[in-house]
């Protein structure tokens, strides 16, 4: 982490470090299949609370799907959970690929995202992941673009073909 930081222009470094602080009273935890679905109500809310503010997106996944995702990928699908006080208040899930480093899906409780930073501590989150996992490269997806260059990604072009099952 400290290689990435050290990267970073001066006001990102501080916007970094400022969420890492914010978030220093929150325990991570990396969840195994098992206690996804214990938590999987609350994973569910955490998920839409995100999903049902972007401007766009293919579909809706049933929290169920992270436990089935764990559960069969094992080390190569991440499943990291942020506690307050034993209460669930966010997630993120990622898949190693070799050098490709692929961030998923992430919840957020917003009513306590300025808190702690969260959504931002998601984020630097996914560049330690990254650099644990031995990855050289870190895809972010394609939403939030304007906050995701604050840690220093950039846009790629992408092409791809979707079939709808229903012409």
């Amino acid at each position: 982490r400290e290689d990435y930081l050290a990267v970073l222009k001066s006001k990102f470094r501080t916007k970094a470090k400022g969420a890492y602080k914010k978030s220093a009273e929150l325990e991570m935890r990396e969840l195994e299949h098992n206690e996804i679905r214990k938590y999987e109500k609350e994973i569910h809310h955490l998920y839409h609370e995100v999903v049902d503010k972007a401007d766009f997106n293919l579909g809706h996944l049933e929290a169920v799907t992270f436990a089935d995702m764990k559960e069969n990928l094992g080390s190569q699908f991440d499943f990291l959970a942020y506690f307050f006080e034993d209460k669930l208040v966010g997630f993120q899930s990622g898949f190693r690929h070799g050098d490709l480093y692929d961030a998923h899906m992430i919840g957020v409780d917003y009513s306590q995202n300025q808190r702690w930073s969260l959504y931002s501590r998601i984020l630097y989150q996914y560049v330690d992941l990254a650099i644990d996992a031995g990855a050289i490269r870190l895809s972010y997806g394609r939403t939030a673009g304007e906050i995701k260059s604050t840690v220093g990604a950039f846009p790629v072009d992408l092409s791809c073909c979707v079939r709808h099952v229903n012409p």
